[in-house]
């Protein structure tokens, strides 16, 4: 199975806007490359984003896989719509709700490597749990990042269904 990354996680590692991707070049890249788990290129919000910049990167991730919905070639893989919100677990519910709305075959938590790295598990799971207690139980998720095995069965009795590393 092969999965790609649209890039956002460069952005979001970096904090770095001045990449030069845009959605639909590289989704298309993705479905022509044949990826089984593509991703759409969503807006990781950062740890020490303030709301109201979460917010805004929150709706532009949900804009952006409706957008990715209407333009998508091929039905046989599984595109992963990304969950963020950060600290801000309001926004991870938002976010949580409007993917659920809409046709993916993985949801994947986002923007969580950097609490990982500062072994902030309490805040890594609060996260989680916000996410699985809104999303739809019927479609596996994934945490993006996750890559300290000492977290991992906590995932998993969390609900976390398929992780990388980052």
């Amino acid at each position: 199975l092969i999965a790609t990354d649209s890039g956002a996680f460069q952005q979001y590692m970096y904090n770095d806007d001045s990449f030069d991707i845009d959605a639909d070049t590289i989704e298309k890249f993705q479905e022509n490359i044949g990826s089984d788990f593509p991703v759409i290129l969503d807006i990781p919000v950062q740890l020490d984003d303030d709301y109201e910049i979460a917010k805004d990167k929150v709706l532009t991730t949900i804009q952006r896989a409706k957008d990715n919905i209407s333009r998508r070639t091929r039905s046989d893989c599984a595109w992963f719509g990304p969950i963020h919100g950060g600290k801000h677990l309001a926004l991870v519910k938002k976010s949580s709700l409007g993917m659920n709305k809409l046709d993916f075959g993985v949801y994947a938590i986002g923007g969580i490597l950097k609490a990982f790295l500062n072994y902030r598990f309490y805040l890594t799971t609060q996260i989680l749990l916000t996410a699985k207690r809104y999303l739809v139980p019927d479609k596996p998720v994934h945490m993006f990042g996750l890559g300290l095995p000492q977290y991992f069965s906590l995932a998993v009795a969390c609900g976390c269904d398929l992780m990388d590393s980052a």
